[in-house]
């Protein structure tokens, strides 16, 4: 999606909320003139709005148990994940850690924070998880959100997705 169209998709979006769900499919018919792309862009975000369970939920104890723990000391200073070459740990949250890493195949110059899942986690829910959570970071297209860049598998294994870095205080100061 454009960056241009989201006023758009927002706005309908919000509209489409004040309506009864019954009354919703005949609205986007109107509103979006049979632009399909539109009205997928729309419909996506009601489901989205409609399941928040599936990304906003927070994890049982039973299912990230012990992650924190895996996902100590996952990556080396100097590692490489794909073109990403590590540079330092810079965190460590619910689902892994992030390191500050550098593109280091000499394609281009770029920062990122490279986010890793914890070692050993095969738990479908923890990998479901992080997979809504970086399709969820693709279709993103904000000024004030990180992009996502790159996403895979690292040499062991493990999930990553790489965004772009952002030098600054941690949000828990604000």
């Amino acid at each position: 999606m454009s960056r241009d169209r989201w006023p758009l998709v927002t706005r309908l979006f919000h509209e489409a909320l004040e309506r009864d769900a019954s009354e919703r499919g005949r609205f986007l018919d109107e509103a979006c003139g049979g632009d399909a792309g539109l009205r997928h862009e729309v419909e996506s975000l009601l489901d989205a709005d409609a399941s928040p369970s599936q990304f906003i939920e927070p994890p049982t104890p039973k299912t990230m148990g012990g992650l924190l723990a895996q996902a100590q000391g996952l990556l080396a200073d100097g590692e490489r994940v794909g073109p990403w070459q590590v540079d330092g740990r810079v965190a460590a949250g619910g689902m892994g850690v992030v390191y500050r890493a550098h593109r280091a195949d000499g394609e281009y110059d770029q920062a990122v924070a490279l986010k890793v899942i914890g070692a050993g986690v095969s738990v479908p829910e923890v990998l479901a998880r992080f997979r809504i959570e970086r399709q969820t970071l693709a279709r993103l297209d904000h000024a004030h959100i990180a992009r996502l860049v790159d996403g895979g598998v690292t040499s062991r294994g493990l999930p990553y997705l790489a965004m772009e870095f952002v030098d600054g205080k941690p949000i828990a100061v604000f």
